[in-house]
């Protein structure tokens, strides 16, 4: 199979997936729920999502229901901020995925709060993740994982000391392991969506007046591209088991992909003739900003390569193919 065929067979299920958790979010009111399903089912690349899946199929096996949840809040977190970004006060674009953007197809007030309302539906979707980490409901009610039915002795009644419930609380579940990995994600993940984050970037971004620095141009492209793509590998890799050698290869390669990602894009609007304001091209020239997309593809492989006994060749074949990219 293609590497084309392969990832839209992956793009495809995710977004299966992706609609049915959707369709599951009940008591929406349907001015919030059109333009927040205008926004989230509307296409795209889906790259973030499936980063996160198949950075997890490398260490953890094929992604269940907890990481699909996951998958799909980074997916919702990535499209609030494009809604937002749009907006006349932010990049001033009336157009995304070639369709009228949010603001214009519902209004400024209500694409506010579409975006608003899936950023938020990213943290209750992860809160159902780390839940569904522990598995099965049930399995918390035998005996002996059962820690909260044990009698409470207050000293003054008794001689006898208070029950010790640390043993208890460490075999509260077999999956505890599992779902400290999630929390720790979870961490992780909201870390890179924040002040110090995705955001940081775009305040960056929207604040760079005039000729900016080369250090103030790799900051926001850190963060406003970076954060998130990183954060989506990371947390997969965390997810699936990832030795602390392997996520940070995991990290490291993020980061050049990333990097390779956004000059990519902006060589793309150079030849599009869009805007320029914060863009590697305007400030080091078409030459420079195709050498280092080069350089940046091949550490990124060269990362890859270093996790030894693992199937890489689907993130491999990707990294190439989004520095390759036509749009």
């Amino acid at each position: 199979m293609s590497f084309h065929n392969g990832y839209q067979e992956k793009k495809d299920a995710f977004e299966g997936e992706l609609s049915n958790i959707f369709s599951g979010i009940k008591s929406v009111p349907e001015a919030l729920r059109a333009p927040m399903e205008y926004s989230l089912l509307g296409g795209g690349k889906r790259m973030r999502p499936l980063l996160f899946l198949e950075a997890f199929r490398m260490f953890g096996g094929e992604p269940r229901l907890g990481e699909l949840k996951f998958a799909a809040a980074i997916e919702c977190v990535h499209c609030y901020s494009l809604i937002h970004d749009d907006l006349p006060c932010m990049d001033d674009d009336d157009f995304r995925r070639g369709r009228p953007s949010v603001h214009k197809a519902f209004g400024e007030a209500t694409a506010v709060l579409a975006g608003d309302a899936l950023l938020n539906l990213a943290y209750e979707l992860i809160f159902e993740a780390v839940h569904a980490a522990f598995g099965d409901e049930s399995k918390m009610q035998n005996a002996e994982c059962r820690i909260l039915d044990q009698p409470f002795v207050p000293k003054h009644d008794s001689q006898q000391p208070p029950p010790d419930n640390r043993s208890a609380f460490c075999v509260l579940h077999p999956a505890l392991d599992n779902a400290l990995r999630y929390l720790k994600a979870a961490r992780l993940f909201s870390q890179s969506c924040g002040a110090r984050g995705l955001i940081a970037g775009q305040i960056l971004d929207i604040t760079a007046d005039g000729d900016i620095s080369a250090d103030t141009l790799k900051k926001i492209f850190r963060h406003k591209t970076g954060d998130l793509i990183i954060s989506a590998c990371a947390a997969g890799a965390l997810l699936g088991g990832a030795s602390k050698d392997e996520l940070l290869r995991i990290i490291t390669f993020a980061e050049h992909f990333a990097f390779a990602f956004q000059i990519k894009d902006d060589l793309l609007d150079r030849k599009e003739k869009k805007a320029e304001r914060t863009s590697f091209v305007k400030m080091y020239g078409s030459m420079r900003a195709n050498q280092t997309l080069g350089d940046c593809t091949q550490k990124a492989q060269k990362e890859l390569a270093a996790l030894l006994g693992r199937d890489i060749e689907f993130l491999k074949k990707m990294t190439v193919k989004f520095a390759s990219r036509k749009e």
